[in-house]
């Protein structure tokens, strides 16, 4: 089926089954079949999030009233909220966008399947969401989790107040960042399909440890640290498990490997299965977690043709690169040919070395990510291309079968706007895209409400709107193609940029009224105070969470609280 809903196979729209021309120029009659009767013409369905679309579109005037260098907007989100993830206290769910209020002046969101990470202009990083493996950077008490806090970035070799960060990135168990001296930065911890890969310890001069385990506490790291050897680095991407940093000029990956997302040509072996040698099992059973948690380190990727990479992306087990060549390559998971390659190198699902997704050649890609069972590329004409599973391709073509190689979406979609963002969401089945008017599309699995779409038109009718409330008021439609986001609270608002996880949204929003200069409101983010305390020794995460504390208290408190340190 094409984009537009006609089927592969049919007659081009308008013509007639079994029909023959007549062959008299001024006739267009067209003769009785054998059986008595003319088929005819198969009525082409209207797509109504195109017509939805087209009510309802921006005006293109908005965008010049975008300010020029660096814009800063605000925080909206929607979706599901039962892990914390919307970022706004106990609320559990937002069938539409709703600002985050803690937040003002953000220049960059990034989310991973259930948390999410936000930078500001001035520097400084903001986190909320799903805190099991310590992806927000600082350990969690009495539901902080619900609301953006900071996380403090701690460097004792330079001043800690003036510490910056410069570009942020969510997986699904870490986060990771650049700072403005373009070193990387990494928290959280790592699985695969067996459990916890864990956290690695650069204190390992083998560099095959994970942290260990402390009591039922998985491995992990709740506070930023400093991954060694990776500086000057330029692009940083995630996937669920794995991380993929440019470090002067040269490709590094670490994490799970179990799909050979990390690009170096090799993949981890399945975990061994027991035999009645003990002492071979456990040598076998050692090796298996040496190599395991060694992929926690930084090693070199097998870049082809040791080309030069200009964007970098990541879908949940896949790692796509864009060459200044022209070309995109991926490797990774492609059970669903999520990668766009189609069948080259594809060996049991998986891709091993890197391939070339063909149908993106010649294109100037500027961003290309994937989901779970699906990916998108946007190029610097504004057009989308879209591949995998066809149920959430946005390309409505039925619920079996898949894209196998990069697909061109139709503008008419987008009301023949250019696109400036598109993205799949991060362990999701769902995708967001951004047009130059800013306005917000949406497409694929919405059962969670992470689609924005119910109610699908905020200006329908009060007797459509209250149907339409009592049908979604569980769940929420899928959308086999894009629908354009209406919302009260987007009104004279700029989408400027749109990020998906397993069940929420987040979107970045420009307000033209000047509400994102308004003081921060909402509720509260609690301050540590400052207590007398004699430390004798310490563990060297307690002293951190110590320096943590002293970042975010007042001078005068802070002297004295240093005078006892």
């Amino acid at each position: 089926m094409y984009s537009d809903g006609t089927p592969f196979g049919a007659p081009p729209f308008g013509s007639v089954f079994g029909a023959t021309p007549s062959k008299s120029s001024g006739s267009t009659s067209v003769p009785p079949s054998s059986f008595g009767f003319v088929p005819s013409a198969p009525e082409k369905k209207t797509d109504v999030n195109i017509e939805h679309a087209r009510k309802n579109k921006k005006d293109l005037i908005l965008k010049e009233k975008l300010p020029n260098g660096i814009i800063t907007g605000e925080v909206f989100v929607f979706g599901s909220g039962e892990c914390d993830q919307l970022g706004l206290g106990d609320i559990l769910e937002k069938k539409k966008p709703f600002q985050v209020k803690q937040l003002r002046s953000v220049v960059e969101i990034s989310t991973g399947c259930l948390h999410a990470l936000a930078l500001c202009s001035d520097g400084a990083v903001w986190s909320w969401g799903c805190n099991d493996e310590g992806v927000l950077g600082y350990r969690t008490t009495c539901n902080s989790e619900q609301i953006p806090r900071k996380i403090d970035f701690l460097d004792f070799s330079c001043d800690l107040d003036n510490l910056k960060m410069k570009k942020i990135s969510a997986g699904g168990n870490h986060s990771a960042s650049i700072d403005v001296t373009g070193r990387c930065w990494l928290w959280g911890s790592y699985k695969d399909g067996n459990g916890y890969c864990g956290f690695p310890d650069y204190t390992d001069k083998r560099r095959i440890k994970s942290v260990p385990w402390d009591g039922d506490i998985a491995p992990r790291s709740t506070i930023p640290k400093r991954v060694p050897g990776m500086v000057q680095c330029t692009l940083l991407t995630s996937g669920c498990d794995h991380t993929v940093v440019i470090s002067k000029g040269s490709a590094y990956s670490w994490g799970s490997n179990a799909c050979a997302q990390l690009g170096q040509g090799t993949m981890l072996p399945q975990q061994p299965v027991p035999g009645d040698d003990e002492v071979e099992n456990k040598r076998r059973m050692t090796a298996f977690k040496e190599e395991k948690t060694g992929n926690l380190f930084p090693k070199s990727m097998i870049i082809p043709n040791n080309g030069k990479i200009k964007v970098l992306g990541a879908g949940d087990e896949a790692t796509y690169l864009v060459m200044t060549n022209g070309k995109t390559y991926a490797c990774g998971l492609n059970g669903d040919y999520q990668l766009g390659t189609g069948e080259n190198g594809r060996v049991g699902g998986v891709v091993k070395e890197f391939q070339v997704v063909q149908d993106l050649s010649g294109h100037n890609v500027i961003e290309i990510s994937g989901g779970k069972e699906s990916g998108v590329a946007l190029t610097d004409d504004g057009r989308v291309f879209s591949w995998g599973a066809n149920v959430w391709s946005g390309m409505n073509a039925g619920e079996e079968g898949h894209f196998k190689e990069a697909t061109e979406m139709s503008m008419a979609h987008f009301c023949n706007r250019k696109v400036i963002h598109v993205q799949a969401a991060a362990g999701g089945t769902h995708s967001l895209a951004v047009t130059e008017a800013g306005d917000l599309y949406t497409w694929g699995f919405g059962e969670l409400f992470q689609l924005g779409n119910v109610p699908k038109d905020v200006n329908a009718d009060p007797e459509t709107l209250k149907k339409e409330q009592k049908k979604y008021d569980l769940t929420g439609p899928i959308e086999s193609t894009p629908h354009l986001v209406t919302s009260k609270k987007l009104e004279g608002r700029i989408v400027l940029d749109a990020q998906g996880g397993s069940q929420h949204s987040c979107i970045l929003v420009w307000d033209q009224t000047g509400g994102n200069k308004r003081p921060r409101e909402g509720v509260p983010v609690e301050e540590p105070s400052a207590k007398r305390a004699r430390v004798v020794i310490c563990e060297p995460e307690i002293y951190a969470e110590i320096c943590a504390a002293l970042s975010q208290t007042p001078s005068s408190e802070k002297q004295q609280l240093l005078g006892v340190l």
